[in-house]
């Protein structure tokens, strides 16, 4: 299974902790269309519609260079994925995002946002720890939906 590319809408809102530093919420909306493939090299088959939506809690760091202000992202949340069918049920589950980008400030109020983000969302997800004579082990084992974005926008200061 796999989903199409598409257009998505993004808010994003940032709270200044102290300079550098900033939290910030996301969230994110994606209308798309669910796809399977029987097997690897056959043809895609578009099964039904759908949505996902991401809501995202986390850090923003930056560096301020002027008009210019670099950034990293890192945050967490929960994704909600929705299909058009009344007979299957969406699924919400637990994603972390990644990002990279600048902020650019002609001014103090209004700017512009420039980035780009990596969502992984977990699927499955399994943690062991085991001890023994010899010491302690532990391990964990994922897998997940791995989503790109980029991404450009106003910026408008309080």
């Amino acid at each position: 299974y796999s989903l199409n590319d598409s257009e998505a809408l993004t808010a994003i809102g940032n709270i200044t902790l102290r300079p550098g530093v900033q939290f910030e919420f996301m969230y994110n909306r994606q209308w798309t269309q669910e796809q399977f493939r029987p097997y690897v090299g056959g043809p895609r088959q578009n099964l039904w519609d759908a949505t996902v939506q991401y809501f995202q809690f986390g850090g923003l760091g930056y560096v301020d260079a002027g008009v210019a202000e670099p950034f990293a992202v890192a945050t967490i949340g929960w994704t909600d994925y929705n299909v058009g069918v009344p007979t299957v049920m969406g699924e919400t589950k637990v994603p972390s995002t990644l990002g990279l980008g600048t902020k650019i400030f002609p001014n103090q109020r209004v700017g512009a946002r420039l980035g780009g983000r990596l969502m992984m969302t977990f699927i499955e997800t399994a943690v062991g720890l085991g001890c023994g004579t010899g010491g302690c082990s532990g391990g964990f084992y994922g897998w997940g939906v791995l989503q790109g974005s980029l991404s450009g926008g106003v910026v408008v200061g309080f």
